[in-house]
């Protein structure tokens, strides 16, 4: 199971709710909607990345831990408006009150 991912039974209300530690440190994130992306990882499913260099269909993206090469396909937009995403996918359809 990848980080941030909800097994049975486990508490969801973490990743719905951030801290406010949580909120400034997000609010404070660089962030240029043409060069930030999210694209795959082996252990955490996805994290953030910037386009650094771009040639055919493949990306030079640099994450917070290195540089790697990718396909331009495989790399998501990111989106600074997720609780939206988030409240559609609770199975239970009820938005928790942070």
């Amino acid at each position: 199971m990848s980080t941030g991912e909800c097994g049975p039974g486990d508490d969801p209300m973490p990743f719905l709710c951030p801290t406010q530690k949580e909120q400034l440190a997000f609010a404070a994130m660089k962030y240029d909607g043409k060069k930030s992306v999210w694209v795959p990882h082996k252990k955490e499913g996805f994290v953030k990345a910037e386009i650094q260099d771009s040639t055919g269909d493949k990306v030079t993206v640099k994450t917070a831990k290195n540089e790697v090469h990718v396909k331009k396909s495989t790399t998501g937009e990111f989106s600074v408006y997720l609780r939206p995403f988030l409240a559609c996918s609770i199975p239970s359809g009820q938005i928790p009150k942070c």
